[in-house]
C-alpha cells in the first residue's frame, strides 16, 4: 500500500508541475519527452521516463525502472530535476538531483526504501523536426534507512534510451 501511494503522490506532483511549467517556459519546440529501453527488454530490464521542461534551462523527469536478476527483482519510482547548462532543457549534458523509492523483491522478504540521489546524462534531439530523443544517464543514489550491507548506495543506469520529443 505503501508502493501504490507513493506512486499516486509522484504523479500527482508531476501533473501539477507539468501544468505550471509552460507558464514558466519561453517559447521552445519541445517541452515533453517520453523514452524507454527497447533493447533492455530482452534482458529483462524495464525501464520508462517521462520529461517535461519547467524553464528554459530546467526539467522534472519521473521514471520508473524494474530489474529482475535471478530471484530477485529491483524496481525504483524516481522524481529527478535536472539542469541543463546550455539553457535548451530536453537537448545536451544535463544534471540534477533525485528523490525516489527503491524496492528490492528477493525470496526472503521485501525490502522497500526512500532515497536521494544524483545523476549526470547526455539527450539528443534528432530528425527534421528534432523530436527523436536518445538519452544517456549515470548516476548513484543513498538509501534511507537502517545500516544496510551494501553501503546504502545504489547506482542508476539510463542506457540509450529511445523516445518521442513533443
Amino acid at each position: 500500500m505503501l508502493h501504490l501511494r507513493s506512486l499516486l503522490a509522484s504523479i500527482a506532483v508531476c501533473g501539477i508541475l507539468c501544468s505550471v511549467g509552460p507558464q514558466l517556459v519561453d517559447a521552445q519546440v519541445h517541452r515533453t519527452q517520453v523514452s524507454a529501453n527497447p533493447f533492455l527488454l530482452l534482458a529483462e530490464w524495464y525501464n520508462l521516463e517521462l520529461e517535461h521542461s519547467v524553464t528554459k534551462a530546467s526539467s522534472l523527469a519521473l521514471s520508473a525502472s524494474r530489474l529482475d536478476v535471478s530471484d530477485d527483482r529491483y524496481s525504483s519510482l524516481s522524481l529527478e530535476y535536472r539542469y541543463y547548462p546550455s539553457g535548451e532543457a530536453l537537448r545536451g549534458f544535463h544534471f540534477g538531483p533525485r528523490l525516489g523509492l527503491f524496492v528490492v523483491d528477493d525470496t526472503t522478504d521485501d525490502d522497500a526504501a526512500g532515497g536521494f540521489g544524483f545523476e549526470v546524462g547526455y539527450n539528443w534531439l534528432l530528425g527534421e523536426r528534432d523530436n527523436v530523443l536518445i538519452g544517456l544517464g549515470v548516476g548513484v543514489n543513498r538509501l534511507f534507512g537502517e545500516d544496510r550491507a551494501d553501503g546504502g548506495l545504489l547506482p542508476s543506469v539510463r542506457l540509450l534510451n529511445i523516445g518521442w520529443a513533443f
